[in-house]
């Protein structure tokens, strides 16, 4: 038995474990491919209809008839001007009205 024999064994090992994850990174990036999940595509976009690069969203809708309600979550294609804009951050500052009514609560409910 050498003395190289298990660093062999272990660098045979190691290129053996990255093959494999080089050949899982592509089945993945394909499986997304196949189900439409790819990161952008040119053509119309379903609300103002130019021709642009469109990103893919979620979309919430509500429908109401006959006294029921259905909700529906819907994949639309849509370009960069029609996107949906970002939530406000909650981290914002608050100005000295709003600072106010918050200790003054705070100190109503202390009591």
């Amino acid at each position: 038995m050498s003395v190289f024999e298990p660093n062999d064994r272990f660098a045979r090992k190691s290129a053996a474990l990255g093959r494999a994850y080089e050949i899982s990174n592509k089945d993945k990036e394909d499986k997304l491919a196949e189900a439409g999940k790819a990161k952008s595509k040119t053509g119309p976009c379903e609300t103002c209809k130019k021709e642009a690069e469109l990103h893919r969203f979620r979309v919430s809708t509500t429908d109401r008839s006959e006294g029921s309600a259905s909700f529906h979550i819907d994949m639309k294609w849509l370009c960069v001007e029609c996107e949906p804009k970002p939530k406000k951050h909650k981290g914002e500052e608050k100005t000295q009205a709003q600072l106010k009514s918050i200790l003054k609560t705070a100190r109503r409910a202390m009591r």
